[in-house]
């Protein structure tokens, strides 16, 4: 409800539409299970100011990562960056690229007053800077899932001229996407970072999936006919469902992939 980016939600439209009439609403229901109201993005800048107001940062490394897809996010942390007074860097070929989008599609210009390298020269002639003078600089890193190739893992694994020291700062804001191969890839960095002493702060993050509180809003706003609930299991599925009962809200069908459905 409280973008740092766009337009928050258009409630108003919503109910008129509810009002006017829908036969189906296809819910994506992920975090179904969860009774909670997903937090906004406001909420993650606050937290991530408020983590850093706490910590002695003098003469550390601070290094973040993020989602390279997730604008809003690397705009969180860029203006953090900015208001500790750091240099604020990008580090890798993703961010890169979509920093670049996003800026082309006049969202946001992550580009101005932070310096961005993708190639590995680059990334090493700038980490050479920030090894001599750490306090400076506010890294963000691709790696957040523990990529073999990403800056992250590289540093680690001593492919730049430049190592972490004892107590610098890692806070990653995202979350481990929930696979065994993401779960044992970030589980292999984490352990190298606890072995080089990081300060790690993990999982400052908001999801950008709907809390059951936020889907009882919704079926109130639109009042659908049908529910189709998508991207989720019938372990997730079935909470909307019984939502719909509780709430006395529409019928839910509960459907699998390549099931063909007709709304009369």
């Amino acid at each position: 409800e409280r973008p740092q980016l766009g337009n928050p939600p258009n409630y108003k439209r919503l109910k008129e539409l509810g009002e006017e009439g829908v036969k189906c609403l296809i819910l994506e229901s992920l975090y179904a299970d969860y009774d909670i109201e997903t937090p906004s993005e406001e909420d993650v800048k606050n937290q991530i100011l408020d983590i850093f107001s706490k910590l002695d940062i003098s003469n550390k490394t601070i290094i973040t990562s993020t989602f390279s897809s997730h604008i809003e996010r690397l705009k969180t942390l860029v203006d953090t960056g900015k208001y500790l007074g750091r240099k604020v860097c990008l580090l890798g070929r993703s961010l890169d690229t979509h920093s670049s989008i996003a800026r082309e599609l006049n969202i946001t210009d992550l580009t101005s007053g932070t310096t961005i390298v993708s190639r590995f020269e680059e990334i090493n002639n700038l980490l050479e800077n920030v090894y001599a003078d750490r306090e400076k600089y506010f890294l963000i890193c691709t790696g957040h899932q523990g990529e073999e190739f990403s800056v992250l893992s590289r540093i680690l694994d001593n492919r730049f001229d430049f190592s972490f020291s004892k107590d610098d700062i890692m806070l990653f804001s995202s979350s481990v996407i929930p696979t065994e191969l993401n779960q044992a890839s970030f589980s292999k960095l984490e352990n190298k970072m606890k072995n080089k002493g990081l300060n790690l702060i993990k999982d400052v993050h908001a999801s950008g999936h709907a809390g059951l509180k936020d889907h009882k809003k919704m079926l109130n706003l639109v009042n659908p006919e049908t529910i189709i609930p998508a991207h989720a299991g019938h372990d997730k599925a079935v909470y909307i469902q019984k939502l719909s009962e509780t709430t006395g809200i529409g019928k839910t069908l509960l459907t699998q992939n390549g099931d063909r459905i007709t709304i009369k």
